[in-house]
């Protein structure tokens, strides 16, 4: 599912998706522009990369 993604990216993903179930509990949870979940193709979480 993700590239060769650093453990602490990661982690950071996993952080926010509990977040959004929490908010929202949908299954699969997904990012926005991210429609299929199965098809992860960052090596950075989501939050680091909507910095730029």
């Amino acid at each position: 599912m993700y590239g060769p993604v650093d453990v602490q990216e990661l982690y950071y993903d996993i952080q926010d998706i509990l977040i959004r179930f929490k908010e929202n509990p949908i299954n699969p949870v997904h990012f926005p522009d991210e429609e299929n979940c199965l098809k992860v193709k960052r090596v950075k979480a989501y939050r680091n990369v909507k910095k730029s």
